[in-house]
Order: structure tokens, then C-alpha cells, then sequence
């Protein structure tokens, strides 16, 4: 809406100067929205469209001359490769400027000489390009942002101590979960894993072992489950309480998965300053029903197993 708003701006002004300048302003914030990080697939194509079509708007009655052609197929090749290395290109600001001032090169040396309320000379093209590679340079520091933004998130969904996902993450995603196997028609097993008798080990060891083993805990379940599935992820809930949840999957199929977990913890031996310490986990797990109206009510089934399992 920007974008359109511009335009007009532009293509109205009575001063070419003011016309250049709202032109590049228009095609500034619509590539600026392409290259916006964490957008779906539908998402990058409702943008890759709003440029197309200001593209149209401004190439106006020359869409049948060869350089129309050529700026189209310059557009949407710099458009594939944005959407196939947007990952590299939205972390690293040197390859967002060579993306965008190529755009705005692409867009400003194929336009037709009149313009919209502006006769487009080589010089008015140059002017433009210059003035836009000024204007990606003036956000800079949004590559400082970009990771600052990373940062927070995974401070927000992680747990501080064993860096698995916290309860708040396991909420929106246990949330996500349920509503998709429900609308799919896929099966989903919520698992509850505890530390046996924690308490014991931090009254006989000292409390940074029991974070020490917590730490060893997660990390080893994490290594056990990405041999199976990266869709199965695992949470720190709270204490010595971790969840899995195993999304499209049925609790016939989760029980190797879980039988693994238990073996390899129940194997292994966690050493803290030169102390061995040895521990075992519960595990209580269920699968969805139909009588389940939230995934609370699965969570509570799987709560009653782990109290079995004890």
C-alpha cells in the first residue's frame, strides 16, 4: 500500500527531482518487503507480485519492447535466487545491498524515457541508482538487528540451563501441534520424561552437579532424537520434567524412540568433578483421542503414565 502510494507521489509531482525521488522511495519499500526474514512461501509471492506489478505500472505502454523483456527476466531470476539463498542473504548485509541495488539497477537503466512525471535521461538513472544504494546503506544496522532479533527469540524460547526449548515454546508448539493433527486427521504422542529421586542427587552431590546431569540429561536426549526424527523435539518444562512431543506419529511408533531415551540415560554414567553419578528417568506417554478437546487433555494422560511409570 506504500509502495502504490508512492507511485502516485510520483507520478504526479510537479518536480522531476521529487518524481525521482518518490519513484525510488516506492521501489525501495517494496524490495525492502521481499527481503523481509521469516516469510512463508505465499507470503515471498504476494511481495514478488506487489513488484511486478509496480514494475507494470511503470514501464506503462512499452510491455511489448525487448527491454521490458529483458528487465523482467533480470527481475525474476534475482527473485529466484533471493528465495533460494534467503537464509545467507538475510543474515549478511553486503549481499542484501548487491541484491537490491542490482533490482534497482535492473528497474531504473530498462524504464522507458518517459516516465510517469519524469523523463528519464542516463543521468536521472545514475541519480537513482546512487541515491537508492545511499538509502540501503543508511539501514546498515539492520544486520546488528537482524541478530539481535535471533538472539532474543531463542532467549525467549529456550532454556537458559540446558538450551532445549522451555515451557513457554512447548505451549505455542504443543498448541500448533494439536490444531494440526486435528485438521489433518494425523496422529500425535506427548511424552513426559523426570529425573528419578533429583532431589537425592543434589542433596548428595551439591546442586551444580544436578545442573551439571540436567545439562547432560538434555543434551543426550536431544542426540537420541535426532537420529529418529528432527521434527521430534524435546522441552524443559520445569525441574527435572522434560516433554516430547512427536508430531504425526502414534505412541506404537514413539516407543522405540522413548525406549531408546530410557537405555541410553539408564547406560550411561554423568561424571561432575571426577564424581560419577549415575540416574534413571520415568517416562509416561500417550497419544491423542477423540475425546481430547485441548492438548491439556493429553498432557494429563501422559502425566498419569509417568506417575505409573515412578
Amino acid at each position: 500500500g506504500l509502495g502504490f502510494l508512492l507511485f502516485v507521489a510520483g507520478a504526479t509531482s510537479p518536480s522531476s527531482t521529487a518524481a525521482m525521488a518518490y519513484h525510488n522511495m516506492s521501489l525501495f519499500v517494496v524490495i525492502l518487503a521481499v527481503l523481509d526474514e521469516g516469510i512463508n512461501r505465499g507470503e515471498f509471492l504476494v511481495r514478488c507480485l506487489n513488484l511486478l506489478i509496480l514494475w507494470l505500472l511503470n514501464h506503462g505502454n512499452n510491455l511489448q519492447t525487448q527491454r521490458f523483456g529483458v528487465s523482467i527476466l533480470i527481475m525474476l531470476f534475482s527473485l529466484l535466487l533471493i528465495w533460494n539463498y534467503r537464509h545467507q542473504i538475510e543474515s549478511h548485509f553486503v549481499l542484501r545491498l548487491i541484491v537490491c541495488v542490482a533490482l534497482a539497477f535492473d528497474f531504473w537503466f530498462t524504464l522507458p524515457v518517459h516516465l510517469n512525471g519524469l523523463t528519464v535521461t542516463l543521468s536521472v538513472s545514475v541519480q537513482a541508482v546512487v541515491m537508492f544504494f545511499l538509502m540501503k546503506l543508511s539501514t546498515g544496522n539492520q544486520q546488528a538487528l537482524w541478530e539481535h532479533n535471533v538472539q532474543l527469540e531463542h532467549l525467549a524460547n529456550h532454556d537458559r540451563l540446558t538450551n532445549t526449548k522451555n515451557y513457554g515454546a512447548y505451549q505455542k508448539d504443543v498448541f500448533n501441534g494439536f490444531g494440526v493433527a486435528r485438521t489433518k486427521q494425523q496422529p500425535l504422542t506427548l511424552a513426559i520424561l523426570d529425573i528419578d529421586h533429583f532431589k537425592l542427587i543434589n542433596d548428595a552431590h551439591g546442586h551444580l552437579a544436578g545442573n551439571k546431569v540436567l545439562v547432560d540429561v538434555a543434551n543426550l536426549l536431544k542426540k537420541v532424537l535426532i537420529q529418529y526424527n528432527d521434527a521430534y523435539q524435546l522441552y524443559r518444562t520445569g525441574g527435572e520434567e522434560f516433554v516430547i512431543i512427536f508430531p504425526d506419529c502414534t505412541d506404537t511408533e514413539a516407543l522405540p524412540v522413548l525406549n531408546h531415551c530410557w537405555s541410553a540415560i539408564h547406560n550411561t554414567s554423568f561424571s561432575y568433578e571426577k564424581q560419577q553419578i549415575k540416574v534413571t528417568i520415568s517416562v509416561g506417554a500417550t497419544e491423542i483421542i477423540d475425546m481430547d478437546k485441548s492438548a491439556d487433555d493429553t498432557y494429563e494422560r501422559a502425566d498419569k503414565s509417568l506417575y505409573i511409570s515412578k
